[in-house]
């Protein structure tokens, strides 16, 4: 069995001072604010604290904006279900729905499958 295997890798750290000089994105500015609201934007693991000085754990960093991206995601599709469900309910109801109003809730949705 190889022995570099079997270690376990150790996290990489960089200094948020000195993430712009590997990363493009997020600005510094961008990554101070993720650190002070840490505790409610989902980022608390991503951070540590070395006195002054607060440093990054890439992985985590990264796992933490691919978490934040599923909840993007997934606030989508409930607001596309919101939207197919008001369209079934005005249609269903037997109010005339203009065609401007039935454009405008289906335009983010063109797999519907529903033509105006």
């Amino acid at each position: 069995m190889n022995s570099a295997a079997v270690k376990k890798q150790q996290p990489r750290y960089v200094l948020l001072v000195d993430w712009n000089r590997k990363y493009d994105w997020p600005t510094q500015g961008a990554l101070r604010y993720l650190m002070q609201y840490r505790a409610t934007n989902g980022f608390e693991s991503a951070f540590v604290k070395i006195g002054r000085r607060v440093v990054i754990d890439e992985a985590k960093f990264f796992e933490c904006v691919a978490r934040q991206s599923e909840k993007e995601a997934c606030h989508a599709r409930r607001l596309e279900g919101t939207q197919r469900q008001w369209v079934k309910k005005t249609l269903l109801s037997g109010k005339a729905i203009s065609n401007a109003d039935l454009i405008a809730a289906c335009d983010d949705l063109p797999d519907w499958g529903v033509t105006p």
